[in-house]
């Protein structure tokens, strides 16, 4: 049961993750990355986050939804910079793990479903779900940890779609560290990243959220089916450089799928008030013949109304002015 406490006071928020930062003194992350990999084929997402902190307390850590149990394991920063060297650079012309090892789920409440323990090296992941968001801030208070009603209203948003929260508490004890990325794999039915923050993760302070979405098309994102606006940029992605995401994310190759097309936003906004995650949609790029074929019917049509317009005005010039006629006529 001890662990079970030590999973539940992970709720305790105080500054901005992109899903829910937690502690038991002031946690401030200085700056956050995603990766978001789609395999449409098999329906499986591979969602990876980079981020820095700077803490006040001992205990650190952080929440993550998913709708099924995840795999989990570290992943290597190189993957973020590798596809960051994958910017487009200016005027160019763009057409078109380490082992981690699953102990037993100790014992819980009836209501407390632990799915999974996992180590791995700097975080101890717990995946739970809950039949009763109530219960799982009524054990936080009971056991001297800050339970707020909107960290009830954030993990009821999940738990009442039967999701998953997977807990992460840090082992290393220094105040400022840069954190190794983790990988969460799962099954879904619809992409996202989280963008759902509790309201007293909110501060005046924002930090940066850069996402990079890796499918089989050019991403598209939405909250509560509003848009979140144009990404930055977007670039095919060869399959040499997918062979070196897979090393660095530790995967198959297999695993990322046709995931040919990146696109990415640099700097939305957050911590965000949207009160609900990011979902993803893709369009294909059409091919380099298409894209040709496209701006050549628009510079026909183009010219074709310029030349209309201009036979107007000179048939225009020529035509008599009525009023003129009838004078000559008197």
């Amino acid at each position: 049961m001890k662990r079970l406490w030590t999973t539940l006071a992970l709720f305790a928020a105080y500054q901005s993750w992109a899903c829910c930062g937690v502690g038991s003194g002031q946690v401030k992350f200085l700056g956050q990355e995603d990766i978001v990999i789609w395999n449409s084929k098999t329906q499986t997402e591979h969602f990876i986050r980079s981020a820095s902190f700077k803490a006040e307390g001992k205990d650190i850590g952080f929440i993550a939804p998913s709708p099924s149990i995840p795999n989990l394991a570290l992943a290597n920063q190189n993957a973020f910079y590798h596809l960051e060297a994958l910017r487009p650079q200016p005027f160019r012309l763009e057409i078109g793990c380490a082992s981690a090892s699953a102990e037993a789920a100790p014992a819980a409440d009836a209501s407390v479903e632990i799915a999974q323990v996992v180590d791995l090296g700097q975080y101890e992941a717990t995946t739970l779900r809950s039949t009763n968001s109530s219960d799982l801030t009524r054990y936080l208070r009971e056991h001297g940890y800050k339970a707020s009603t909107d960290i009830e209203s954030w993990a009821n948003y999940y738990l009442k779609r039967r999701w998953y929260l997977t807990a992460f508490k840090l082992k290393v004890e220094e105040k400022n560290s840069e954190l190794s990325p983790i990988r969460m794999s799962f099954k879904t039915s619809t992409p996202f990243f989280p963008y759902f923050v509790p309201s007293s993760n909110r501060s005046e302070e924002s930090s940066r959220l850069r996402v990079m979405v890796l499918a089989d098309g050019i991403a598209s994102a939405s909250v509560l089916q509003k848009s979140l606006g144009s990404s930055d940029w977007n670039v095919p992605v060869s399959k040499e450089s997918r062979f070196q995401l897979a090393r660095d994310l530790q995967v198959s190759f297999d695993d990322l799928g046709e995931a040919t097309e990146l696109t990415v936003w640099d700097s939305l906004p957050f911590p965000s008030d949207a009160k609900g995650d990011a979902y993803l949609t893709f369009t294909p790029r059409l091919p380099l013949w298409a894209d040709l074929l496209l701006y050549g019917c628009a510079g026909f049509f183009a010219v074709y109304v310029y030349r209309w317009l201009r036979l107007r005005r000179h048939y225009s010039a020529l035509r008599p002015n009525s009023s003129t006629d009838a004078v000559d006529r008197e």
